[in-house]
């Protein structure tokens, strides 16, 4: 009985987690194409925790807005990570990141070449974005051998 049940929540964990990583999944077909940096600035804003999501934190986010052309159209982004984008526990660390990104500097821009609106500047998977497939794997892998 222990073994199907951690199956099946193995399997749920993993199907939750191929959703929440699906433009993480998809973005590593997408065209990197330059870009300029057209803009940067700090909100404040409210996250959940990854590790404890029935907490909420106040922190501060970094927007980069940036431009780039894909077949002569030019398009403006904002859109950093392709799951979770940086959320920062005070404001000194999310300016530190905008000083990264000065106002027309140039960057790599990954572009979805069937949708070129949809862009983002890092292809990156966090150990928050990660753990529920790790434990999705655990799940199973005690469910199987508790078969």
């Amino acid at each position: 009985m222990l073994g199907a049940f951690a199956i099946f929540c193995g399997l749920v964990l993993l199907a939750g987690w191929a959703f929440l990583i699906r433009d993480w999944i998809a973005s590593v077909n997408w065209t990197i194409v330059p870009g300029t940096v057209r803009g940067a600035l700090v909100e404040a804003a409210r996250e959940s925790d990854p590790f404890r999501p029935w907490e909420q934190k106040d922190g501060y986010r970094s927007v980069i807005r940036y431009a780039y052309t894909v077949d002569d159209q030019t398009y403006v982004g904002s859109r950093y990570s392709a799951t979770r984008e940086p959320f920062f526990e005070t404001e000194a660390d999310a300016d530190a990141m905008i000083g990264r990104f000065p106002i027309g500097g140039a960057l790599r821009v990954r572009v979805n070449p069937k949708d070129p609106k949809q862009s983002l500047l890092m292809r990156q998977l966090s150990l928050a974005d990660a753990l529920p497939g790790y434990l999705a794997m655990a799940c199973l892998l005690v469910g199987v051998l508790s078969i």
